[in-house]
Order: structure tokens, then C-alpha cells, then sequence
């Protein structure tokens, strides 16, 4: 997917997403306000990397809806998932499990 200028970005502040909207763009970056906003000159915009790397991470940002629920179920679910396998004792699931995840001993 790609962002342009008015699509709505959102940003994990405080354990709930905050709403953003893109006000404008350079060549490597979409630079963001809140989306409540009327006038963008009126406040502080951020910039976010078009192409996140180690330098220029995107943490905590979701670029798009699907992404932005994708996020929340990790966050929900990876624990409780984790959990489960610490307590299963079935080899065989185990081994399963760990070929997915690309565990290797």
C-alpha cells in the first residue's frame, strides 16, 4: 500500500491509537499531524520515513487499518500463544511449532 497526502496514519500513544492524517510529503518522508486538526500549519507535524529502515525506524506507527489490527492482535495474542507452548508437552506439537518459527537448536 502506498500513503498519500490526507490518508489517515495512526501512532500508539499511551496503550490506544491516536489518529493522524498526512498533510504533506518529501522524498522520504510523509510528514503527519493529528487528524482532529483543521489547520496543519497550526501545529507540529511529524515526520514518519516512506521506507523505514534501523536508522530511520517507523516504531509504533501503523500506516493503514489492516496494519493498525494486525498490530493490536500481536500485542494481544503473542503472550497468551507463548504461554500455551510453554506448557504444552507434546513433542511432536512442539517440534511442529518450532519448525514454523524457525527455532533451531
Amino acid at each position: 500500500m502506498t500513503n498519500a497526502i490526507g490518508d489517515l496514519v495512526w501512532l500508539r500513544e499511551s496503550n490506544q491509537w491516536v489518529e493522524y492524517a498526512i498533510f504533506s510529503q518529501t522524498k522520504v518522508s510523509w510528514e503527519v499531524g493529528l487528524a482532529s486538526w483543521v489547520n496543519p500549519r497550526e501545529q507540529l507535524l511529524t515526520k514518519i520515513p516512506k521506507n523505514p529502515t534501523d536508522k530511520r525506524p517507523r516504531a509504533g506507527w501503523a500506516m493503514s487499518l489492516d496494519e493498525r489490527d494486525a498490530k493490536d492482535w500481536v500485542r494481544t495474542n503473542s503472550y497468551r500463544i507463548g504461554d500455551q507452548v510453554g506448557r504444552c508437552s507434546d513433542y511432536r506439537l512442539l517440534r511442529a511449532v518450532a519448525n514454523l518459527i524457525g527455532y533451531e537448536e
